[in-house]
Protein backbone atom coordinates (compact mmCIF):
# COMPACT_ATOMS: atom_id res chain seq x y z
CA UNK A 1 0.00 0.00 0.00
CA UNK A 2 1.56 3.48 -0.98
CA UNK A 3 2.07 5.89 1.36
CA UNK A 4 -0.21 8.00 -0.94
CA UNK A 5 -3.11 5.88 -0.40
CA UNK A 6 -2.65 5.42 3.33
CA UNK A 7 -2.38 9.19 3.95
CA UNK A 8 -5.93 8.95 1.92
CA UNK A 9 -7.48 6.44 3.96
CA UNK A 10 -6.54 8.24 7.20
CA UNK A 11 -7.91 11.68 5.52
CA UNK A 12 -11.45 9.92 5.01
CA UNK A 13 -11.57 7.97 8.41
CA UNK A 14 -10.80 11.65 10.01
CA UNK A 15 -13.20 13.17 8.26
CA UNK A 16 -15.98 10.88 9.12
CA UNK A 17 -14.97 11.38 12.85
CA UNK A 18 -15.43 15.31 11.95
CA UNK A 19 -18.73 14.77 10.55
CA UNK A 20 -20.15 12.49 13.48
CA UNK A 21 -18.64 15.15 16.08
CA UNK A 22 -20.28 18.11 14.13
CA UNK A 23 -23.52 16.34 13.42
CA UNK A 24 -23.42 15.43 17.19
CA UNK A 25 -23.65 19.24 18.26
CA UNK A 26 -26.65 19.43 15.85
CA UNK A 27 -27.87 16.52 18.46
CA UNK A 28 -26.69 18.89 21.12
CA UNK A 29 -28.37 22.65 19.83
CA UNK A 30 -31.69 20.08 19.17
CA UNK A 31 -31.64 19.19 23.37
CA UNK A 32 -31.28 22.34 23.79
CA UNK A 33 -34.16 23.66 21.95
CA UNK A 34 -36.06 20.22 24.36
CA UNK A 35 -34.91 22.38 27.52
CA UNK A 36 -31.79 21.05 28.79
CA UNK A 37 -29.69 23.95 28.16
CA UNK A 38 -29.31 24.36 31.93
CA UNK A 39 -28.04 20.40 32.39
CA UNK A 40 -25.22 21.28 29.62
CA UNK A 41 -24.08 24.25 32.18
CA UNK A 42 -24.57 22.41 35.95
CA UNK A 43 -22.85 18.86 34.31
CA UNK A 44 -19.75 19.40 32.29
CA UNK A 45 -19.94 16.33 30.74
CA UNK A 46 -23.14 16.27 29.84
CA UNK A 47 -22.06 17.39 26.17
CA UNK A 48 -19.92 14.33 25.66
CA UNK A 49 -22.53 11.64 27.15
CA UNK A 50 -25.15 12.26 24.95
CA UNK A 51 -22.69 12.45 21.67
CA UNK A 52 -21.36 9.24 23.24
CA UNK A 53 -24.81 7.80 23.08
CA UNK A 54 -24.55 4.24 20.83
CA UNK A 55 -27.87 5.58 19.40
CA UNK A 56 -26.57 9.17 18.96
CA UNK A 57 -23.79 8.05 17.52
CA UNK A 58 -25.30 5.33 14.91
CA UNK A 59 -27.49 8.99 13.72
CA UNK A 60 -24.63 11.04 13.39
CA UNK A 61 -23.30 8.53 10.69
CA UNK A 62 -25.58 9.57 8.46
CA UNK A 63 -26.89 13.38 7.39
CA UNK A 64 -29.57 14.61 10.19
CA UNK A 65 -32.61 15.55 8.82
CA UNK A 66 -35.15 17.06 10.63
CA UNK A 67 -37.45 14.05 10.92
CA UNK A 68 -33.76 12.25 11.95
CA UNK A 69 -33.54 14.67 15.27
CA UNK A 70 -37.26 14.63 16.08
CA UNK A 71 -36.85 10.30 16.17
CA UNK A 72 -33.79 10.67 19.01
CA UNK A 73 -35.93 13.30 21.07
CA UNK A 74 -36.77 10.17 23.34
CA UNK A 75 -33.08 9.10 23.31
CA UNK A 76 -31.67 12.44 23.99
CA UNK A 77 -34.46 13.08 27.09
CA UNK A 78 -33.65 9.20 28.54
CA UNK A 79 -29.60 9.70 28.36
CA UNK A 80 -30.00 13.70 29.82
CA UNK A 81 -32.26 12.41 32.39
CA UNK A 82 -30.02 10.13 33.92
CA UNK A 83 -27.00 12.85 33.67
CA UNK A 84 -29.56 14.91 35.73
CA UNK A 85 -30.02 12.47 38.27
CA UNK A 86 -26.52 11.28 38.72
CA UNK A 87 -25.34 14.85 39.09
CA UNK A 88 -28.24 15.22 41.94
CA UNK A 89 -27.34 11.99 43.28
CA UNK A 90 -24.03 12.79 43.90
CA UNK A 91 -24.84 16.71 45.38
CA UNK A 92 -28.23 15.19 47.71
CA UNK A 93 -26.48 11.82 48.48
CA UNK A 94 -23.45 13.63 49.94
CA UNK A 95 -25.80 15.98 51.98
CA UNK A 96 -27.64 13.13 52.79
CA UNK A 97 -25.33 10.16 54.00
CA UNK A 98 -24.13 13.21 56.75
CA UNK A 99 -26.75 14.04 57.88
CA UNK A 100 -29.79 11.27 57.73
CA UNK A 101 -27.21 9.14 60.59
CA UNK A 102 -28.20 12.34 62.96
CA UNK A 103 -31.71 12.45 62.51
CA UNK A 104 -31.98 8.72 63.07
CA UNK A 105 -30.31 9.12 66.05
CA UNK A 106 -32.81 12.15 67.10
CA UNK A 107 -35.58 10.59 66.05
CA UNK A 108 -35.17 7.29 67.80
CA UNK A 109 -34.51 9.35 71.49
CA UNK A 110 -37.99 11.21 70.25
CA UNK A 111 -39.97 8.21 69.76
CA UNK A 112 -38.92 7.12 73.94
CA UNK A 113 -40.87 10.31 75.03
CA UNK A 114 -44.17 8.89 73.72
CA UNK A 115 -45.68 5.62 74.13
CA UNK A 116 -45.00 2.66 71.69
CA UNK A 117 -48.56 2.07 71.83
CA UNK A 118 -49.20 5.12 69.71
CA UNK A 119 -47.90 4.81 65.96
CA UNK A 120 -44.97 7.22 65.33
CA UNK A 121 -43.49 7.74 61.67
CA UNK A 122 -40.23 5.83 60.87
CA UNK A 123 -36.63 8.19 60.15
CA UNK A 124 -37.69 8.24 56.73
CA UNK A 125 -41.30 9.77 57.29
CA UNK A 126 -40.47 12.09 59.81
CA UNK A 127 -38.01 13.19 56.88
CA UNK A 128 -40.36 13.58 54.61
CA UNK A 129 -42.95 15.97 56.35
CA UNK A 130 -42.09 19.36 54.71
CA UNK A 131 -40.82 21.46 57.21
CA UNK A 132 -37.79 18.46 58.44
CA UNK A 133 -37.25 17.76 54.77
CA UNK A 134 -36.52 22.04 54.24
CA UNK A 135 -34.57 21.84 57.54
CA UNK A 136 -32.37 18.71 56.17
CA UNK A 137 -31.76 20.19 52.54
CA UNK A 138 -31.86 24.03 52.68
CA UNK A 139 -29.35 24.03 55.52
CA UNK A 140 -26.55 25.17 54.08
CA UNK A 141 -23.76 22.54 53.25
CA UNK A 142 -21.01 24.54 54.45
CA UNK A 143 -22.76 24.17 57.97
CA UNK A 144 -21.41 20.61 59.83
CA UNK A 145 -25.26 20.05 61.20
CA UNK A 146 -25.22 18.67 64.86
CA UNK A 147 -27.63 18.36 67.32
CA UNK A 148 -28.17 21.99 67.80
CA UNK A 149 -29.50 22.46 64.19
CA UNK A 150 -32.10 19.58 64.87
CA UNK A 151 -33.39 21.28 68.19
CA UNK A 152 -36.94 21.77 66.19
CA UNK A 153 -37.47 18.80 65.17
CA UNK A 154 -37.37 17.55 68.93
CA UNK A 155 -39.19 20.90 70.14
CA UNK A 156 -41.80 19.93 67.73
CA UNK A 157 -41.70 16.15 67.85
CA UNK A 158 -45.24 15.65 68.81
CA UNK A 159 -46.84 18.63 66.34
CA UNK A 160 -44.95 16.54 63.71
CA UNK A 161 -46.59 13.23 64.58
CA UNK A 162 -49.98 14.57 64.39
CA UNK A 163 -48.96 16.00 61.05
CA UNK A 164 -47.84 12.81 59.75
CA UNK A 165 -50.42 10.86 61.61
CA UNK A 166 -53.12 12.94 59.28
CA UNK A 167 -51.37 12.15 56.35
CA UNK A 168 -51.06 8.59 57.13
CA UNK A 169 -54.84 8.57 57.66
CA UNK A 170 -55.35 10.46 54.51
CA UNK A 171 -53.64 7.77 52.55
CA UNK A 172 -55.85 4.93 54.69
CA UNK A 173 -58.85 6.28 53.73
CA UNK A 174 -57.81 6.72 50.08
CA UNK A 175 -57.72 2.76 50.12
CA UNK A 176 -60.95 2.68 51.41
CA UNK A 177 -61.92 4.55 48.88
CA UNK A 178 -60.23 2.90 46.31
CA UNK A 179 -61.10 -0.44 47.51
CA UNK A 180 -65.08 0.34 47.73
CA UNK A 181 -64.69 2.17 44.16
CA UNK A 182 -67.21 5.28 43.65
CA UNK A 183 -70.57 4.00 44.79
CA UNK A 184 -69.57 4.04 48.11
CA UNK A 185 -69.93 7.00 50.72
CA UNK A 186 -66.90 6.98 53.06
CA UNK A 187 -67.02 8.54 56.58
CA UNK A 188 -63.56 9.94 56.92
CA UNK A 189 -64.10 10.40 60.31
CA UNK A 190 -65.16 7.59 61.69
CA UNK A 191 -64.62 4.65 58.98
CA UNK A 192 -60.64 4.03 60.44
CA UNK A 193 -62.27 3.55 63.59
CA UNK A 194 -64.93 0.82 63.01
CA UNK A 195 -64.88 -2.85 64.11
CA UNK A 196 -65.84 -3.89 60.53
CA UNK A 197 -62.52 -1.63 58.90
CA UNK A 198 -59.59 -3.73 58.00
CA UNK A 199 -56.73 -3.96 55.64
CA UNK A 200 -54.45 -6.81 54.33
CA UNK A 201 -50.97 -6.94 53.37
CA UNK A 202 -49.94 -9.31 50.09
CA UNK A 203 -46.15 -9.10 50.97
CA UNK A 204 -46.19 -12.39 52.27
CA UNK A 205 -45.38 -11.26 55.92
CA UNK A 206 -48.50 -13.97 57.17
CA UNK A 207 -48.88 -15.40 53.74
CA UNK A 208 -51.44 -12.63 53.13
CA UNK A 209 -53.96 -14.33 55.27
CA UNK A 210 -53.91 -11.97 58.77
CA UNK A 211 -56.22 -8.63 59.00
CA UNK A 212 -54.44 -5.48 59.41
CA UNK A 213 -56.48 -3.08 61.55
CA UNK A 214 -56.03 0.18 62.26
CA UNK A 215 -53.83 1.83 63.96
CA UNK A 216 -51.59 -1.32 62.98
CA UNK A 217 -51.96 -0.09 59.42
CA UNK A 218 -50.17 3.15 60.72
CA UNK A 219 -46.96 1.18 61.31
CA UNK A 220 -47.01 -2.14 59.33
CA UNK A 221 -42.95 -3.00 58.63
CA UNK A 222 -43.83 -4.28 55.23
CA UNK A 223 -45.34 -0.89 54.05
CA UNK A 224 -41.86 0.36 54.45
CA UNK A 225 -39.82 -2.11 52.36
CA UNK A 226 -37.22 -0.86 50.18
CA UNK A 227 -37.36 -3.00 47.32
CA UNK A 228 -40.00 -4.83 45.48
CA UNK A 229 -42.50 -4.66 42.44
CA UNK A 230 -45.40 -2.78 41.47
CA UNK A 231 -47.53 -1.05 39.51
CA UNK A 232 -46.30 1.74 37.06
CA UNK A 233 -47.00 4.56 39.15
CA UNK A 234 -46.70 8.33 39.03
CA UNK A 235 -43.21 9.78 37.95
CA UNK A 236 -40.94 10.66 39.69
CA UNK A 237 -38.77 14.19 39.35
CA UNK A 238 -35.03 13.22 38.85
CA UNK A 239 -34.71 15.23 42.74
CA UNK A 240 -37.19 12.77 43.72
CA UNK A 241 -35.65 10.27 42.22
CA UNK A 242 -32.47 10.50 43.71
CA UNK A 243 -33.61 11.62 47.29
CA UNK A 244 -35.25 8.41 47.12
CA UNK A 245 -32.12 6.35 46.00
CA UNK A 246 -30.26 7.37 49.13
CA UNK A 247 -32.62 7.31 51.56
CA UNK A 248 -33.15 3.81 50.68
CA UNK A 249 -29.59 3.08 50.73
CA UNK A 250 -28.80 4.80 53.79
CA UNK A 251 -31.75 4.50 55.79
CA UNK A 252 -32.63 0.80 54.31
CA UNK A 253 -36.70 2.07 54.13
CA UNK A 254 -39.03 2.99 50.77
CA UNK A 255 -41.46 5.31 50.72
CA UNK A 256 -44.82 3.98 52.21
CA UNK A 257 -46.88 1.30 50.73
CA UNK A 258 -44.57 2.28 47.55
CA UNK A 259 -45.41 -1.37 46.29
CA UNK A 260 -48.78 -1.07 46.81
CA UNK A 261 -49.18 -3.59 49.39
CA UNK A 262 -51.29 -2.73 51.31
CA UNK A 263 -55.01 -2.83 50.78
CA UNK A 264 -58.34 -2.32 52.01
CA UNK A 265 -60.80 -5.69 51.70
CA UNK A 266 -64.13 -5.12 51.25
CA UNK A 267 -65.00 -8.62 51.32
CA UNK A 268 -63.35 -9.14 54.59
CA UNK A 269 -64.55 -5.84 56.29
CA UNK A 270 -67.84 -7.29 55.01
CA UNK A 271 -67.43 -10.51 57.04
CA UNK A 272 -66.20 -8.51 60.24
CA UNK A 273 -69.59 -6.72 59.72
CA UNK A 274 -70.93 -9.97 60.17
CA UNK A 275 -68.94 -11.17 63.44
CA UNK A 276 -70.48 -7.66 64.41
CA UNK A 277 -73.92 -8.60 64.77
CA UNK A 278 -73.83 -11.45 65.83
CA UNK A 279 -72.36 -10.00 68.61
CA UNK A 280 -75.46 -8.12 69.09
CA UNK A 281 -74.14 -4.76 67.98
CA UNK A 282 -74.69 -2.30 64.84
CA UNK A 283 -72.12 -3.13 61.75
CA UNK A 284 -72.21 0.44 60.76
CA UNK A 285 -70.82 2.21 63.91
CA UNK A 286 -69.48 -0.15 66.28
CA UNK A 287 -65.78 0.51 66.99
CA UNK A 288 -62.87 -1.65 67.20
CA UNK A 289 -62.61 -0.19 70.65
CA UNK A 290 -65.97 -1.31 71.77
CA UNK A 291 -65.26 -4.65 70.12
CA UNK A 292 -62.54 -5.41 72.50
CA UNK A 293 -64.22 -3.85 75.78
CA UNK A 294 -67.07 -6.49 75.11
CA UNK A 295 -64.71 -9.18 74.22
CA UNK A 296 -67.05 -11.88 72.81
CA UNK A 297 -66.19 -15.21 72.43
CA UNK A 298 -66.68 -17.15 69.41
CA UNK A 299 -67.01 -21.08 68.36
CA UNK A 300 -66.49 -21.90 64.82
CA UNK A 301 -68.85 -25.10 64.97
CA UNK A 302 -67.47 -26.58 61.51
CA UNK A 303 -64.27 -27.26 63.21
CA UNK A 304 -65.04 -29.05 66.24
CA UNK A 305 -63.50 -32.16 66.46
CA UNK A 306 -63.58 -34.77 68.87
CA UNK A 307 -59.66 -35.21 69.00
CA UNK A 308 -59.23 -31.62 69.73
CA UNK A 309 -62.01 -29.77 71.28
CA UNK A 310 -64.59 -26.81 70.87
CA UNK A 311 -62.65 -24.61 68.39
CA UNK A 312 -62.82 -21.18 70.26
CA UNK A 313 -61.45 -17.52 69.25
CA UNK A 314 -61.80 -13.67 69.51
CA UNK A 315 -63.86 -11.85 68.06
CA UNK A 316 -60.80 -10.61 65.63
CA UNK A 317 -59.27 -13.97 65.39
CA UNK A 318 -62.13 -15.27 63.11
CA UNK A 319 -60.95 -13.99 59.85
CA UNK A 320 -57.81 -15.31 60.21
CA UNK A 321 -59.26 -18.59 61.58
CA UNK A 322 -61.52 -18.85 58.27
CA UNK A 323 -58.70 -18.89 55.79
CA UNK A 324 -56.77 -21.20 58.00
CA UNK A 325 -59.38 -23.52 58.54
CA UNK A 326 -61.71 -23.39 55.64
CA UNK A 327 -60.18 -23.70 52.84
CA UNK A 328 -61.93 -27.05 51.44
CA UNK A 329 -65.22 -25.34 53.64
CA UNK A 330 -65.42 -21.77 52.57
CA UNK A 331 -68.61 -21.57 55.16
CA UNK A 332 -67.89 -21.24 58.67
CA UNK A 333 -70.82 -21.95 61.02
CA UNK A 334 -70.08 -19.46 64.17
CA UNK A 335 -72.06 -19.24 67.75
CA UNK A 336 -70.86 -16.51 70.12
CA UNK A 337 -70.85 -18.09 73.47
CA UNK A 338 -73.51 -16.91 75.26
CA UNK A 339 -73.21 -18.18 78.80
CA UNK A 340 -71.00 -15.91 80.92
CA UNK A 341 -69.25 -18.37 83.38
CA UNK A 342 -68.52 -20.46 80.12
CA UNK A 343 -67.43 -16.85 78.30
CA UNK A 344 -64.78 -15.88 80.91
CA UNK A 345 -63.61 -18.81 81.36
CA UNK A 346 -62.98 -19.15 77.48
CA UNK A 347 -61.36 -15.69 78.05
CA UNK A 348 -59.06 -16.97 80.53
CA UNK A 349 -57.63 -19.90 78.35
CA UNK A 350 -57.58 -17.68 75.34
CA UNK A 351 -55.34 -14.98 77.74
CA UNK A 352 -53.18 -17.82 78.81
CA UNK A 353 -52.53 -18.91 75.56
CA UNK A 354 -51.53 -15.26 74.44
CA UNK A 355 -49.14 -14.84 77.46
CA UNK A 356 -47.31 -18.29 75.82
CA UNK A 357 -47.25 -17.16 72.57
CA UNK A 358 -45.72 -13.19 73.77
CA UNK A 359 -43.27 -15.47 75.86
CA UNK A 360 -41.93 -16.97 72.68
CA UNK A 361 -42.02 -14.69 70.22
CA UNK A 362 -40.58 -11.06 69.58
CA UNK A 363 -43.75 -9.59 70.19
CA UNK A 364 -43.46 -7.30 72.81
CA UNK A 365 -41.90 -4.10 73.74
CA UNK A 366 -40.09 -2.06 76.78
CA UNK A 367 -42.66 0.77 77.62
CA UNK A 368 -39.55 2.34 78.66
CA UNK A 369 -36.64 2.63 76.49
CA UNK A 370 -38.58 0.97 73.24
CA UNK A 371 -36.94 -2.47 73.32
CA UNK A 372 -38.46 -5.38 71.26
CA UNK A 373 -38.41 -8.73 72.42
CA UNK A 374 -40.46 -11.31 73.48
CA UNK A 375 -42.18 -10.52 77.09
CA UNK A 376 -40.00 -13.28 79.17
CA UNK A 377 -36.75 -11.16 78.46
CA UNK A 378 -38.26 -8.24 78.64
CA UNK A 379 -39.25 -9.82 82.41
CA UNK A 380 -35.15 -10.05 82.50
CA UNK A 381 -34.45 -6.82 80.64
CA UNK A 382 -36.50 -4.58 83.25
CA UNK A 383 -34.72 -5.66 86.55
CA UNK A 384 -30.87 -6.06 84.44
CA UNK A 385 -30.99 -2.16 83.08
CA UNK A 386 -34.32 -0.29 85.08
CA UNK A 387 -33.19 -2.03 88.32
CA UNK A 388 -37.38 -3.04 89.35
CA UNK A 389 -39.57 -5.60 88.39
CA UNK A 390 -41.84 -5.16 85.57
CA UNK A 391 -45.32 -4.07 86.62
CA UNK A 392 -48.54 -3.77 84.14
CA UNK A 393 -47.62 -1.08 81.81
CA UNK A 394 -44.21 -2.01 81.57
CA UNK A 395 -44.31 -4.79 78.62
CA UNK A 396 -46.91 -3.70 75.85
CA UNK A 397 -47.85 -5.45 72.64
CA UNK A 398 -45.91 -4.57 69.83
CA UNK A 399 -48.22 -2.12 67.66
CA UNK A 400 -47.29 -4.31 64.35
CA UNK A 401 -47.69 -7.60 66.16
CA UNK A 402 -50.16 -9.44 64.46
CA UNK A 403 -53.11 -11.36 67.12
CA UNK A 404 -52.75 -15.38 67.52
CA UNK A 405 -55.63 -17.92 68.86
CA UNK A 406 -57.20 -18.29 65.80
CA UNK A 407 -56.86 -21.92 66.06
CA UNK A 408 -57.26 -22.56 70.00
CA UNK A 409 -59.37 -25.53 70.97
CA UNK A 410 -61.14 -25.92 74.38
CA UNK A 411 -61.46 -28.97 75.85
CA UNK A 412 -63.67 -31.40 76.34
CA UNK A 413 -65.28 -31.43 72.99
CA UNK A 414 -68.93 -32.43 72.64
CA UNK A 415 -71.03 -35.94 71.65
CA UNK A 416 -71.26 -36.00 68.48
CA UNK A 417 -75.17 -35.84 68.65
CA UNK A 418 -75.01 -33.26 71.20
CA UNK A 419 -72.58 -31.03 68.75
CA UNK A 420 -75.48 -31.20 65.89
CA UNK A 421 -77.98 -29.47 68.09
CA UNK A 422 -75.94 -26.92 68.71
CA UNK A 423 -77.23 -23.57 66.77
CA UNK A 424 -74.68 -21.45 64.55
CA UNK A 425 -74.57 -18.67 61.80
CA UNK A 426 -73.31 -19.80 58.88
CA UNK A 427 -70.56 -16.68 57.72
CA UNK A 428 -69.21 -17.07 54.60
CA UNK A 429 -65.85 -13.99 53.65
CA UNK A 430 -68.31 -12.38 50.90
CA UNK A 431 -71.96 -10.89 51.27
CA UNK A 432 -72.39 -12.07 47.62
CA UNK A 433 -71.62 -16.04 47.76
CA UNK A 434 -74.98 -17.28 49.25
CA UNK A 435 -75.63 -16.34 45.35
CA UNK A 436 -72.48 -18.25 43.93
CA UNK A 437 -73.63 -21.91 42.72
CA UNK A 438 -70.57 -23.40 42.41
CA UNK A 439 -68.70 -23.48 45.42
CA UNK A 440 -65.62 -24.71 43.92
CA UNK A 441 -65.12 -21.43 42.21
CA UNK A 442 -65.97 -19.36 45.24
CA UNK A 443 -63.19 -21.27 47.40
CA UNK A 444 -60.65 -20.52 43.94
CA UNK A 445 -61.21 -17.04 44.42
CA UNK A 446 -61.25 -16.82 47.92
CA UNK A 447 -57.63 -18.25 48.13
CA UNK A 448 -56.49 -16.55 45.40
CA UNK A 449 -57.45 -13.21 46.76
CA UNK A 450 -55.82 -14.03 50.27
CA UNK A 451 -52.70 -15.04 48.11
CA UNK A 452 -53.01 -11.81 46.39
CA UNK A 453 -52.22 -14.09 43.13
CA UNK A 454 -56.05 -13.46 41.66
CA UNK A 455 -56.21 -11.30 37.94
CA UNK A 456 -59.04 -9.02 38.56
CA UNK A 457 -60.63 -8.99 34.55
CA UNK A 458 -64.06 -8.87 33.74
CA UNK A 459 -64.01 -12.32 33.09
CA UNK A 460 -62.10 -13.82 36.02
CA UNK A 461 -63.92 -15.42 39.07
CA UNK A 462 -63.19 -12.11 40.81
CA UNK A 463 -65.36 -10.24 38.78
CA UNK A 464 -68.25 -12.04 39.87
CA UNK A 465 -67.64 -11.17 43.92
CA UNK A 466 -65.89 -7.51 43.81
CA UNK A 467 -68.75 -4.65 44.32
CA UNK A 468 -66.76 -2.63 42.08
CA UNK A 469 -65.09 -2.39 38.48
CA UNK A 470 -60.94 -3.09 38.89
CA UNK A 471 -58.86 -0.93 36.45
CA UNK A 472 -57.37 -3.88 34.78
CA UNK A 473 -53.99 -1.64 33.01
CA UNK A 474 -51.14 -3.87 32.36
CA UNK A 475 -48.37 -4.13 35.34
CA UNK A 476 -45.04 -2.42 35.01
CA UNK A 477 -43.00 -4.09 37.64
CA UNK A 478 -40.15 -2.01 38.79
CA UNK A 479 -37.31 -1.63 41.36
CA UNK A 480 -38.14 0.57 44.18
CA UNK A 481 -36.36 4.03 43.66
CA UNK A 482 -38.60 5.62 46.72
Amino acid sequence: MSAWFSQRLQEIEEQKVSDICERGNLVVEHAKKLGWTEEFQLSPDAVEVLKQDDAVRKACTKNLTKKALKNLEATINEVLEGVQIERLSTTVDALLRKRLPLLKEISQECRKTLSPAHATPSTRQLFELPSVRDLILNTPDTVEMNIAHIQPVVHDFATLVGEWRAQMDKNLIDLIKEGYGPGRVVDKDTILDLASTTFICSTGCSGGTEPIGYPRALSHACMRKPYGSRKAGKLLTPLEHAEGTTLRNVLDEGGWNYFGSLTFSPELSAMLGDIVELSGLKRDTTTRAEMDAANPIFECLTCHKGSKGRAVMSWWSTMKHWHKGHEAHPKMKLRVIENPKEAELLRRELTVQQEKDAASTISSVCAGCHLEESSVNLKTHWKKVHGKTAVDGDILPQIDSGYSCENYYAWPPRDDDEHALIPGTEIWGDQSADSVDDGAAFLEFVTAFFRSEVELSSTSIAAQFLPAPIDTASESFLFDDQ
